[in-house]
């Protein structure tokens, strides 16, 4: 049984549970988004029946390992002494006092740490203000699976009573509150008491269709023009890499230059950067390592000492906001650019396991490779390869310069 250390916590995959050896009985717990809360367990005796006492002592890195182990030994003392340290008073006084708003505002600046999520801490913000604003003081623990339903179905009448569209349906941005609501319970369940179900765990998602506005392959050589035409050389590399790359927005913009690896041609994303909470290895195809190259030198001029791929006026320093106003490039950067890229591998006749790993998903199973593509580094850079040249091609004349225009 291992010490635990923060060297080891950061190399916890997704699922691990970690017993430490300095206090018997506390653990670390990954859940599936890669957040760790740090647990204590033991078994209470009383009058000669014995039952399980599991509590959630807090959220690492918030509390540390230190401020755990103590916390774990007072309550492993009164486990001892024959107490149970869950009060049921205090366990529901506490969890009155975790509000949604401030749910919210924890996760929002717990989210905040994580590299590339401008966007969806705006977005997260917005929607609170706007669907939920009335529920700022509302306790967690009253929250219903009929109160989360209600509301879902009032936000996407709202939506469809004040948009322009006609056929404006409300259902992605209802279904995205009813995915706040669960991402901010299952935050504070790490922090207080709360009953053992989300209210929202149950509450069916109106059918949505998704409207990522893939970009057409005909229409590729008049999106690279496009992308061409902008004055900023490091938005011209910075949309063009995310066509070649299929990178999430979020990893694009948030790329660092010590990630990347010149001298193997692919850039080691940490587990802290991925959505999967798990590390990632991009390998890089000749255009994308010259549109690299093109993204470090504009940045020298334009960011000197900067530590990002993509600096920017963001809070974080690189950039925030992937739109673009230009008629041809409006609804087709950001995350319609993996849409396209994930169309253009299929079109190259690349495997689906091998497009999965490219992207960055979860294969499952034994067909799992996460950890291997160091090991297929330079059969998936061949891979990525056929992809770039399908891009190329298919943009045209224009597109067969991969660099920044001159």
């Amino acid at each position: 049984m291992p010490r635990l250390t923060a060297k080891l916590l950061a190399t916890l995959e997704p699922g691990a549970l970690v017993r430490d050896d300095v206090v018997r009985g506390l653990f670390a717990s990954v859940g599936p988004t890669g957040g760790i809360s740090l647990k204590v367990q033991a078994d209470l005796r009383i009058g000669g029946e014995r039952r399980t006492i599991k509590q959630t002592l807090g959220r690492y890195p918030a509390l540390t390992l230190d401020a755990a182990r103590a916390e774990a030994m007072r309550l492993l003392a009164e486990v001892r002494e024959g107490r149970d340290p869950r009060a049921p008073a205090e366990a529901a006084k506490a969890g009155a006092r975790w509000t949604l708003g401030r749910a919210f505002d924890a996760y929002v600046a717990d989210l905040a740490k994580r590299p590339g999520s401008e966007l969806s801490q705006r977005d997260m913000r917005n929607r609170l203000a706007r669907y939920l604003d009335d529920w700022r003081e509302l306790p967690l623990r009253e929250l219903t699976k009929e109160m989360c339903e209600a509301r879902q179905a009032q936000v996407a009448a709202t939506i469809r009573a004040s948009a322009r569209q006609r056929n404006a349906t409300g259902a992605r941005t209802a279904n995205a509150v009813i995915r706040d609501i669960a991402a901010v319970w299952n935050y504070a369940a790490d922090y207080t008491p709360l009953p053992p179900v989300a209210p929202t765990r149950r509450v069916t998602m109106i059918g949505e269709v998704r409207g990522h506005h893939e970009i057409p392959i005909a229409d590729l050589g008049e999106w690279w023009a496009a992308v061409g035409a902008l004055k900023n050389p490091l938005r011209r590399a910075m949309h063009r890499l995310g066509l070649l790359s299929g990178l999430r927005p979020s990893n694009l913009v948030g790329l660092r230059r010590e990630w990347i690896r010149a001298d193997r041609g692919a850039v080691d994303f940490p587990a802290s950067a991925m959505k999967g909470r798990r590390p990632f290895t991009l390998p890089l195809s000749e255009p994308m390592q010259a549109l690299v190259r093109d993204a470090l030198a504009a940045g020298d001029i334009l960011a000197p000492g900067t530590a990002w791929l993509f600096p920017g006026d963001g809070k974080a320093g690189h950039v925030a906001v992937v739109r673009e106003k230009a008629p041809a490039l409006r609804d087709r950067t950001g995350h319609a650019l993996r849409h396209t890229w994930k169309t253009c591998a299929r079109n190259a006749r690349l495997a689906e396991s091998t497009i999965e790993i490219l992207l960055a998903h979860r294969l499952g199973g034994v067909r799992d490779t996460y950890g291997s593509i160091e090991d297929q580094l330079d059969t998936l850079r061949e891979e990525q390869a056929r992809v770039s040249a399908y891009v190329l091609e298919r943009g045209g004349a224009g597109a067969r310069q991969p660099s920044g225009e001159k």
